[in-house]
């Protein structure tokens, strides 16, 4: 039986197609390789979804948490609900003398 070195030292289409059937592989190691593939994406699923799922759910906590924060910033901020101050007077402009003669 020729090896894979001795026919890949031929260049002809006979050669070639003899490499090929040579590196093919079988049914059994397609289905082979179908199983392993098909494990390591379960594994990859159960590790990784509970891992994702756990980051969403901190990611929405910070956001909340960032939301309710900023509330209470803004609320204490002036003219704030939470401002403290009474009686805030706004001058229109307009109404001064002066403006727009």
């Amino acid at each position: 039986m020729f090896t894979v070195t001795t026919i890949r030292t031929f260049s002809s289409s006979a050669g070639r197609a003899a490499e090929f059937v040579h590196t093919r592989p079988t049914l059994l190691g397609r289905i082979l390789a179908a199983v392993l593939a098909v494990a390591v994406m379960a594994v990859l699923v159960v590790l990784l979804l509970p891992f994702a799922l756990l980051l969403l759910v901190l990611g929405m906590i910070l956001w909340l948490y960032a939301r309710v924060a900023s509330f209470f910033r803004r609320a204490q901020a002036p003219n704030g609900i939470l401002d403290g101050r009474r009686n805030v007077r706004v001058v229109d402009p307009a109404s001064r003398p002066g403006v727009n003669d």
